[in-house]
């Protein structure tokens, strides 16, 4: 018979897990296609960029806001339940992945607060930090001392031990599978309780995905390059056709990159020396088949997180 802790990790875990994908206590439902949707013409999706979550400091502390819908430009105020929160990625219905030094939670922006929709404790002793929701919808969370994967399912937490060196950083591809960074650079696809498959040729951090495509930083371009490309694996490890990528201008190097979960609006962050003191820009580009359109430019805080909510 399962200890009382077993029993109370079963129940929370199955809790965040069950309000997260859905279903709890039997199998989680995979995705209901694993073909790519559709890619969007250029003016299909065109209804003003998404709102986003920010997360600055200042001298006075940390500072939360959120944009107005097709006004990235103009931000307000966000309540936050615990000030030590660690935003994750959004998922299509806005549920957003996060923690606490305590706590792993599921939120959601209501108005001018961000509400708990679901918490859990974390395992005592183990700091977990929001990483992705895997391909099959559950929530994925990262050590923050050792980077290594967790995932939440209605069995417990499930460490990625079939996968080694992990970076704390993955994204869902098309087919219910997870794209997961690995030490060196490099790219995995797997599957919780399947084979592994290593990507060819292609390196990439700061992963994100949604809408059938995944988007990353290139390590291996010394400015650094943001990539979006088809969420599919081929099965001797090609990832699918590039849909476009964004390069710094002059000095800026590219630090993050993160899709909207639909796959339409991708988010870009650069950073560059300047003679007084560091800066830092947020482009924001249109996604569709033929690639990708910048439509806003803004300055942004140094150090800046920031969460890609659903296109309106």
């Amino acid at each position: 018979m399962p200890s009382t802790r077993r029993r109370r990790s079963l129940a929370f875990t199955c809790t965040l897990a069950g309000i997260v994908v859905g279903s709890c206590g039997g199998s989680l439902p995979g995705p209901t296609s694993t073909a790519r949707p559709p890619g969007p013409t250029p003016t299909a999706r065109w209804s003003g960029p998404p709102r986003l979550v920010i997360r600055s400091t200042s001298p006075a502390g940390v500072i939360w806001s959120v944009t107005e819908r097709g006004r990235p430009q103009r931000r307000s105020p966000l309540q936050v339940p615990y000030q030590d929160t660690e935003l994750g990625p959004a998922a299509a219905d806005g549920s957003i992945l996060a923690s606490t030094d305590g706590q792993l939670l599921v939120l959601t922006v209501d108005g001018s607060s961000l509400a708990v929709t679901a918490a859990a404790p974390a395992p005592p002793g183990q700091v977990l930090l929001p990483a992705c929701f895997a391909g099959d919808g559950r929530p994925v969370f990262a050590d923050a001392e050792t980077l290594t994967l967790v995932e939440l399912s209605p069995a417990g937490i499930v460490p990625f031990t079939d996968v080694a060196f992990t970076l704390g950083e993955c994204a869902p591809l098309a087919d219910g599978r997870t794209l997961v960074a690995v030490d060196g650079g490099g790219l995995v696809a797997r599957r919780l309780g399947g084979p592994s498959t290593p990507i060819a040729g292609i390196a990439g951090r700061r992963l994100s995905g949604g809408g059938g495509l995944v988007a990353m930083t290139d390590p291996s371009s010394e400015p650094g390059e943001a990539v979006v490309r088809e969420a599919t694996v081929s099965e001797d490890g090609v990832l699918g056709a590039e849909i476009g990528r964004v390069a710094g201008r002059g000095t800026e190097r590219v630090v993050n990159a993160q899709l909207s979960p639909d796959g339409g609006w991708l988010a870009v962050v650069l950073e560059r020396e300047t003679d007084a003191e560091p800066e830092a820009r947020l482009r924001l580009y249109r996604v569709a088949s033929d690639g990708l359109t910048q439509v806003s430019d803004l300055a942004i805080e140094v150090g800046a997180q920031i969460t890609v909510l659903p296109s309106p």
